[in-house]
């Protein structure tokens, strides 16, 4: 071999060694839940706060309220037809839920208030499985009120009412789904 292949294979196993050492500090961060708190945008409020009156409009336009979901608790996706993080995370989402039929949870997508009902309509045509119900967000209050920049965003609602925390991540991490099933 020459001294040249040489230094390219120890460089080469070197960089392996590297990525692999990397994936499984990743891994354990993950496993023992500290990567939740971490490494992505994950607030519990201080104070929770009462969503239950934040207006929301189902597909056909009806008027709705956070309120009608109090009794289990919510976790709902703020997200939008233009972003191409909420386009990867909503099948994930809609699978999500159908692994877990007896999930004692909502789960709630809510585009933002600059998409209008037949451009959600659209989007939902290409998620499979076709389990969700979206709803679109009115105003986008709930979004400043807790200091949600943008999407994708979720938000974690007690059986009251009341917000509890935000997660800015991308569903397919596991995170989400930990905090839904914890709950």
């Amino acid at each position: 071999m020459t001294t040249l292949l040489k230094k390219f294979l120890v460089s080469a196993v070197t960089v392996v060694v590297s990525i692999v050492v990397v994936i499984t500090i990743q891994v354990i961060i993950q496993y023992d839940g500290s990567f939740l708190k971490y490494n992505h945008k994950y607030k519990e409020l201080k104070t929770p706060v009462d969503v239950s009156s934040f207006m929301i409009s189902d597909i056909a336009g009806e008027k709705r309220t956070l309120a009608e979901f109090k009794g289990k608790p919510t976790l709902v996706m703020f997200w939008a037809t233009w972003c191409k993080y909420c386009k990867q995370d909503m099948p994930k989402v809609a699978q999500f839920k159908a692994d877990h039929p007896k999930l004692k949870a909502h789960l709630l997508p809510i585009a933002v208030a600059t998409d209008d009902a037949s451009s959600v309509v659209r989007f939902f045509s290409d998620v499979e499985p076709r389990i969700l119900n979206p709803y679109i967000n009115d105003t986008n209050a709930i979004l400043k009120q807790l200091n949600i920049p943008g999407v994708p965003a979720y938000v974690l609602i007690n059986a009251e009412g009341f917000a509890v925390a935000t997660l800015r991540p991308n569903w397919g991490s596991g995170d989400v789904e930990r905090l839904i099933v914890g709950h």
